[in-house]
């Protein structure tokens, strides 16, 4: 006879065959027990993989202060040259003009606004570092309009902002500020006509873990500052399939793309892609 006390636990009793275990409850709670351990080690396997360096402000702020020992005050990543330059006039050049028809690829260009706030008129260089970015982009003739008069760049290392700060070739035009582009509480909704970065956001989505998430907190965040109609010029080594995920936004439009190659370190033919956002 079956001894049921034996099989029987709060009153489900163990099934004795294949049909029974297919029909039975105890089948729909060892699956779900075994999801949960599956989560379990999931979650644990991601825990314990390392962040990226690159997202820490300690990090960079002990690279720089060596750099600054070693006598290096300016790095550039990727490149900067005319044709970067070229590219950020003609975004600014933009506020006068209409779409020429021609190959850039963008059609009904909007004059560029000027948002409300501190960022009115300003263009917000995300992530300087010792990049001298925005001192190219000033001495440019004629580059700096009625609508961009100015260029804020900002950091997250204190260490870079005061270095720049004290280096600043261009006070009054261009000014340096700590801001942790994740979270810019200094400066006001719909501010900035015009957002450029160059290696800056490859930096944050660069391995570690939760790189996504990183990725849409700064995203939304750069779309809060953006005036409606700026722009967004952004420079990296990404894929377009990869990089518009990241960026992935109802409010943003990639309105070109211009892939460039350019020697960087020891690679001679390094594939660079230029991205340009719209914010509607």
């Amino acid at each position: 006879a079956r001894l049921k006390n034996k099989n029987a636990v709060e009153g489900m009793e163990w099934p004795e065959s294949l049909l029974e275990w297919l029909s039975s409850p105890w089948l729909v709670v060892l699956v779900l027990v075994g999801l949960a351990v599956i989560q379990m080690i999931k979650d644990r396997l991601s825990s314990q993989r390392p962040r990226s360096h690159y997202e820490s402000a300690e990090y960079w702020n002990l690279r720089y202060k060596r750099s600054v020992q070693q006598g290096v005050a300016e790095y550039e990543w990727y490149y900067l040259d005319q044709e970067l330059v070229d590219q950020v006039a003609a975004l600014i050049s933009d506020a006068d003009g209409d779409s020429d028809g021609g190959d850039s690829g963008v059609r009904n260009r909007t004059r560029l606004p000027t948002g409300k706030g501190s960022g009115s008129r300003t263009l917000l260089e995300l992530g300087c570092g010792q990049s001298t970015l925005a001192d190219a982009i000033v001495e440019r003739d004629g580059i700096l309009n009625e609508r961009i008069k100015r260029v804020l760049a900002v950091d997250f290392s204190t260490v870079c902002v005061r270095q720049r700060a004290r280096e600043n070739r261009h006070p009054g035009v261009v000014a340096y500020q700590y801001a942790d582009i994740g979270q810019m509480d200094d400066f006001d909704d719909d501010s900035f006509p015009l957002v450029v970065e160059k290696a800056t956001f490859d930096s944050v989505v660069h391995n570690g873990r939760d790189a996504m998430k990183r990725a849409r907190k700064i995203v939304c965040e750069v779309v809060r500052v953006m005036a409606p109609g700026a722009r967004l010029l952004s420079v990296s080594l990404k894929k377009p399939q990869i990089y518009q995920e990241y960026w992935k936004h109802p409010r943003l439009l990639l309105e070109r793309h211009i892939p460039i190659t350019r020697q960087i370190m020891d690679i001679p033919d390094a594939a660079i892609h230029i991205y340009v956002f719209r914010k509607n």
